[in-house]
């Protein structure tokens, strides 16, 4: 991380939003596009190649921040970002310290061209080199998408993960864990993970919910999706884990 990125990214919400707004204004005479919409959003995703999933709604604070950090690594701005962090606050009119869209678009359109079809009316958005087609650049569109509303946020898609136990119960068959633990205390503590499955529709801080009423609803509660995978020490992994059981 260079001393530019890291000083952007110790903004504080007001200070980043701030300079992205002085970004805009400077530039908006150069500025094709002030709105985005879903059809256009959808041309832009197409030419970055952005994932079909969604992410965490943004703050404006991490959305400015983002966009800082965006023309910070371009060489054509770096120099004005930098002068710009050393420039005193300046103070906008009631309701100036919101961050708009038009602002972000702003800074999205030193990387993309937007073509617009007189005959059709429709848009179409262009990468201006295609090496600057950067992670940051994909990153700062998805966030500003889901901002503007145009994406949904959260987790999209069902999930896996692997989560790491220690219990006292004594397993179903000592000679093989994997077949799960019965409710008898043993004498010692078994370590080990398995493989939790949570489905797109479970909603946290729930513990499952009736068979009937998960016909109903369509909904599924997160299962334990492996056997267990018993360690030989917290610290040591133990055999693969067989498909099944719970």
């Amino acid at each position: 991380m260079t001393q530019l990125e890291t000083a952007i990214a110790g903004l504080s919400d007001q200070r980043a939003i701030e300079l992205v707004k002085r970004f805009a204004q400077a530039h908006q005479d150069a500025m094709t596009l002030r709105e985005l919409d879903a059809p256009l959003a959808s041309s832009i995703g197409q030419e970055l190649s952005l994932p079909d999933e969604s992410i965490d709604q943004p703050s404006a604070g991490q959305l400015a921040r983002s966009a800082l950090l965006l023309l910070a690594g371009d060489p054509r701005h770096r120099d004005g970002i930098a002068a710009l962090l050393d420039s005193g606050r300046i103070a906008f009119g009631p309701g100036g310290d919101v961050l708009e869209t038009g602002d972000v678009l702003a800074v999205l359109q030193t990387q993309l061209q937007v073509v617009v079809n007189p005959v059709r009316g429709t848009r179409s958005a262009f990468v201006h080199d295609a090496s600057q087609q950067s992670g940051l650049l994909r990153s700062l569109t998805q966030q500003l998408m889901v901002y503007a509303g145009l994406r949904g946020t959260g987790p999209k898609a069902d999930a896996e993960y692997r989560v790491w136990y220690a219990t006292t119960r004594r397993p179903v068959d000592p000679a093989d864990p994997s077949q799960g633990y019965t409710g008898e205390r043993d004498d010692h503590v078994h370590y080990g993970t398995c493989r939790v499955f949570v489905p797109r529709s479970h909603k946290i801080g729930s513990v499952g919910s009736p068979w009937w009423k998960r016909a109903v609803t369509l909904t599924e509660p997160a299962t334990c999706g492996t056997s267990p995978r018993p360690l030989r020490s917290p610290a040591a992994p133990g055999p693969p884990c067989r498909a099944g059981g719970r």
